[in-house]
């Protein structure tokens, strides 16, 4: 009787052993799966934002040339934006120049969760007399950039430079001045790259989906 007792209960213990075994492994299967899913939905998540971006922006369809800008190459502005490269997403094959002129050049950088702009240009430095190469930026998400589009305004020395980007459809911006005043600015491969009297505070376009936007404009970096 003992025996049988014995036996019964080790049995028990085995099955409950095992119970216990195949609800771990289904377990950490569900886990897999569920983290699987969720790499498989950031991808999707990504590949869609740069998929808006290229189609709010034809100047990223336009097959690369490289053209030397006044200033240095920027053959990685991921190297310029340490802090922005990871968060975006940003891909160095993409880097290209979109406009240039005497005041410098505009160089773009998309990625899978944004874009940065960049413009490469040449100042005189006060102090010693020498020009100097700098280069301002500005990032922003995917969604930022069909909305409002990258754009800033700055004066280097004597200029007032308006750059940057705006999404498709824009043929020129409307800048408005401190005092009041409005002047329509060139837009040329979805770039603006303007040499103004004086700093604007506003810049006024159309978003990638038609919508009309004025953003404030300033520095940046």
């Amino acid at each position: 009787m003992k025996r049988n007792v014995l036996a019964w209960f080790r049995l028990r213990y085995a099955a409950a052993t095992f119970v216990m075994a195949a609800l771990v492994v289904g377990c950490i299967g569900l886990a897999g799966g569920s983290a699987n899913a969720s790499s498989r939905s950031t991808r999707r998540s990504r590949s869609s934002s740069l998929a808006a971006l290229t189609d709010g922006y034809a100047v990223l369809k336009r097959v690369h040339v490289a053209v030397a800008p006044p200033g240095p190459v920027q053959s990685d502005l991921s190297l310029l934006l340490p802090d922005r490269a990871p968060q975006l997403g940003l891909d160095p094959s993409g880097v290209q120049q979109v406009d240039f002129g005497q005041v410098g050049s505009v160089w773009v950088e998309p990625g899978t969760q944004g874009m940065c702009v960049v413009l490469d240009t040449i100042a005189l430095d006060p102090l010693t007399g020498k020009d100097f190469t700098f280069a301002p930026y500005g990032c922003e998400t995917a969604a930022t950039a069909l909305t409002s589009g990258v754009a800033a305004a700055m004066t280097v020395g004597s200029e007032h430079i308006v750059w940057g980007v705006v999404p498709n459809g824009n043929t020129q911006v409307l800048a408005t001045f401190p005092s009041g005043d409005s002047q329509e600015l060139p837009v040329t491969n979805n770039a603006i790259l303007v040499d103004t009297a004086t700093a604007p505070e506003w810049l006024s376009f159309g978003s990638a989906a038609g919508v009309s936007e004025t953003i404030p404009v300033g520095p940046l970096h």
